[in-house]
């Protein structure tokens, strides 16, 4: 199996699943009614496809990853880069390279985390055969940026290609997880890990919890890790479970320095949600959010060119008083109003949910037969009930096509999200959309 080739064929384009703790970010909400595209990638020195999401600085500056371009390394695609859009007087935004990749751990395919000092943090899958890594870029007095590695794999054992955000704790260590690896069968199931930062400036790696399938959960992908306030880590994986449709797990921390891996949920696909895709987010009633690429309403798509069925959905996990958690269903895409989240959400202030999907909307993009549309992005309101009623804010379309990764809100309520376009004639762009 090329690992390379089978996570190009699922991550660019193909509806197939793959692979931050999100800042929530409060925000008074509103209704959106303008979008425009503040940045398109070229496909060359300034990047190629982003994978996710971009955060955002107190100053308004944009940051994120491509995770192609920037030179003619990696078999002449360029290793990727990170970026940073400043914006103009005049409305206009500019794009700055502040580092490009130049072997084969390249390849940024999560969104970037700052730390207190205003230190970047993020990782890469890897390219050709490169097992990816954690790294860390540093400004300099004069604006420039100094990267440093902060971890790569050694061996299979430590787990390696490195999808899904970085979380932060208050004491400056790092967690995330890894697609592959672990230890076990070729390839294995991923791991949760942990680098905690030595004062000679190296960081000490260690592995909290190795997936094995069933019914532990198997490749985290695009999965990261939260926590919550009792220092509990939660996350998902894409497949594993009972029917390896994915599950929902929480880590707890042992006093022997183990951690203790609690299945919540186990997907059961059709209506029930199957291939989680982002990391999960706690709501402001204390549930957990989060979304799968496939499940909700079979059939969405013809399932002779969709593989799987269903535009997925978006679930909460809720807390019972005797410790276990239910699924609960937010909302079910129907291709009408988006197919196939392949991010985390958000919340505003008023408790309205925010997100994209990668396909349905516009269906006047796309190479595959019947298209399957250019991704979304969409609001879901509280009503006075307390539930959600779904409006699609935007439909993308070329060039500004398909929508991946989280959202992010400034404080002047507008949202700004990545596109990943097809590879071929678009390479992503950064888009706003304005109330």
């Amino acid at each position: 199996m090329n690992r390379n080739s089978s996570w190009a064929a699922g991550k660019v384009l193909a509806a197939a699943i793959l692979t931050l703790t999100l800042t929530l970010m409060l925000v008074p909400g509103a209704q959106a009614t303008g979008r425009k595209m503040i940045y398109q990638f070229k496909g060359g020195a300034d990047g190629s496809m982003p994978q996710e999401g971009a955060v955002l600085d107190s100053a308004g500056n944009l940051y994120g990853t491509t995770f192609y371009g920037g030179g003619s390394g990696c078999g002449g695609q360029g290793c990727g880069t990170v970026f940073k859009l400043s914006p103009n007087p005049d409305g206009s935004w500019s794009e700055s390279v502040l580092y490009a990749f130049q072997d084969n751990n390249g390849g940024p395919a999560a969104t970037l985390i700052f730390d207190g000092a205003g230190n970047l943090y993020g990782t890469t899958y890897g390219v050709q055969w490169a097992w990816g890594s954690v790294f860390k870029l540093a400004p300099n007095p004069d604006g420039s940026w100094a990267e440093s590695a902060v971890w790569i794999p050694r061996t299979n054992d430590d787990g390696y290609g490195f999808n899904a955000s970085l979380t932060l704790d208050k004491a400056g260590n790092l967690y995330g997880t890894t697609e592959w690896g672990g230890g076990g069968p070729p390839y294995s199931g991923g791991v949760v890990f942990r680098l905690v930062p030595n004062p000679d400036g190296s960081w000490t790696y260690s592995k909290l919890h190795a997936f094995q399938g069933n019914p532990d959960g198997r490749l985290p992908i695009d999965n990261g890790v939260v926590f919550d306030e009792a220092g509990n880590l939660y996350g998902q994986t894409a497949y594993g479970g009972n029917i390896d449709a994915g599950i929902v797990y929480k880590l707890s921390p042992n006093p022997d320095g183990s951690w203790t891996e609690t299945v919540l949920h186990s997907f059961a696909a059709g209506t029930d949600g199957e291939n989680p895709d982002s990391t999960l987010i706690f709501g402001p009633d204390a549930a957990l959010y989060g979304t799968t690429y496939r499940g909700g309403n079979d059939g969405c798509y013809d399932p002779r060119y969709q593989d799987g069925t269903g535009c997925g959905l978006i679930f909460r996990m809720v807390p019972k008083s005797d410790g276990s958690w239910t699924e609960q269903i937010v909302h079910r895409f129907t291709g009408a109003d988006g197919g196939n989240p392949k991010g985390s959400v958000i919340f505003d202030a008023a408790g309205s949910l925010y997100g994209t999907t990668f396909h349905a909307g516009d269906m006047s993009c796309g190479t595959e037969l019947p298209p399957l549309g250019c991704g979304t992005v969409f609001k879901l309101a509280r009503t006075p009930g307390g539930l959600f009623k779904m409006k699609v804010i935007a439909a993308h379309n070329h060039p500004n096509s398909h929508p991946i990764g989280a959202l992010v809100l400034d404080k002047a309520e507008n949202i700004y999200g990545v596109t990943q376009g097809d590879g071929v004639k678009t390479f992503g762009s950064v888009f706003e959309i304005t109330p």
